[in-house]
C-alpha cells in the first residue's frame, strides 16, 4: 500500500503538476511540498484536508488506506475526524531513544540521517520537529510526564548544539543582516526559536539568540545596542500571542527601531482552535524553514542594492 509521500507524488504527477504548482495552490513553500514527497515531513490536519480537497480524493486515499480515487468522504458541515499523523521513521527512532533516556542512541539516529544525506535543516524539520510535536501530543493526553517532556527537550537542545559547524557554510545575505531571535513574554519553549537561530546562522546571518522569559524592555535594549535589522519572535503557546503582539507594538513605537523588520511564528499560529492570529509582524511563518525564507526576502528589501 502506498504511503502518504508516494501517494502525493503520484497524484501530482498524474495531473502533470510541478511541486511549485501544488505549493502555490495550497499556499505552501515549494520546499515544504518537496519534504512531504520525500517523507521528511508530514502535514498538520488542516493542510492534509486542503491537499485532499485540491486533488478531489478522500483522506483515506491520500493516506494510502484505500486504493480508489473517490472524492473526500469527510462528514458534512466541515467536521473532520481526528487523525494522528504517523511519525517519519527517523523521528520515531529519535523519540523512542529519548523516551528510553538513551541520548547516545538518539545521537546515532541523527547521525544515520546525516550520513544518508540529510542537511541540518532536514534534521530539524524532518526529524526533531515532528518528534517534539509528538511529545506535546503525548503530554496533552496524559501519556508523558512533565519531567519526561523536560528531559527530552534538554537532551534535544544538547544534541542540536553538536550539529552546528564552527563556521558558517554560506556567505552572508544582503547587507550582512543582523538578527535577534527571542520568545515572547513568559514563553519557556525555546527549541523552535533555537532552530530558527541556527538555520539563520547557517544561511549567513549574524544572530543573537536571546532565549525566553525576557521583558519587552530587555528586548528593546538589545535591539538598540547594535544595529539589528530583523527580529524573529517565536510563540509556542497561544496564551503568549498577546505578549508577542505587545513586543511588536513596542518595537514599532520606537523611532530608533523604525527600520527593524519582524518575523513571527511558532505552533501558536497554527495549532488547534481559530485560524492564525495576525499580530503586526512583517512576515508570519509556520516553521523554521519558512522563517529563513522570510528573513532572506526581508534582507533583500532592506538592502535592494546588494
Amino acid at each position: 500500500m502506498a504511503d502518504f509521500a508516494s501517494r502525493l507524488r503520484e497524484l501530482r504527477r498524474r495531473r502533470g503538476l510541478r511541486q511549485k504548482d501544488v505549493a502555490a495552490a495550497l499556499g505552501l513553500a515549494q520546499t515544504t511540498v518537496a519534504n512531504y514527497e520525500q517523507n521528511l515531513r508530514f502535514p498538520d490536519e488542516p493542510t492534509l484536508v486542503k491537499i485532499a480537497d485540491f486533488f478531489s480524493v478522500s483522506l483515506d486515499h491520500l493516506l494510502g488506506r484505500e486504493n480508489d480515487g473517490s472524492v473526500s468522504s469527510r462528514p458534512l458541515g466541515g467536521a473532520t475526524p481526528m487523525m494522528v499523523a504517523p511519525l517519519p521513521q527517523r523521528a520515531r527512532e529519535y523519540l523512542d531513544a529519548l523516551r528510553r533516556g538513551d541520548t547516545e542512541a538518539a545521537r546515532r539516529a541523527l547521525k544515520a540521517a546525516r550520513d544518508a544525506g540529510s542537511s541540518i535543516q532536514d534534521l530539524y524539520i524532518g526529524v526533531i520537529a515532528p518528534a517534539l510535536e509528538e511529545v506535546g501530543r503525548l503530554w496533552e493526553i496524559g501519556e508523558l510526564l512533565v519531567s519526561e517532556e523536560h528531559a527530552i527537550s534538554q537532551a534535544t537542545l544538547q544534541l542540536m548544539a553538536t550539529l552546528l559547524p564552527a563556521r558558517q557554510p554560506h556567505p552572508p545575505p544582503a547587507g550582512r543582516t543582523r538578527c535577534v531571535v527571542v520568545t515572547a513574554g513568559a514563553e519557556s519553549h525555546v527549541i523552535g526559536a533555537r532552530m530558527v537561530a541556527d538555520l539563520l546562522f547557517l544561511a549567513g546571518f549574524t544572530v543573537e539568540f536571546l532565549g525566553g522569559n525576557l521583558s519587552i524592555g530587555n528586548v528593546l535594549d538589545s535591539l538598540r545596542r547594535q544595529p539589528y535589522a530583523l527580529v524573529a519572535v517565536s510563540v509556542t503557546l497561544r496564551e503568549h500571542l498577546g505578549a508577542a503582539e505587545d513586543m511588536i507594538r513596542a518595537i514599532r513605537a520606537d523611532p530608533s527601531l523604525a527600520c527593524v523588520k519582524v518575523i513571527a511564528g511558532g505552533q501558536a499560529f497554527f495549532g488547534a482552535g481559530p485560524g492564525p492570529a495576525h499580530i503586526g509582524a512583517d512576515a508570519q511563518v509556520t516553521d523554521a524553514e519558512e522563517a529563513v525564507q522570510a528573513a532572506l526576502a526581508l534582507a533583500k528589501e532592506l538592502h535592494p542594492e546588494a
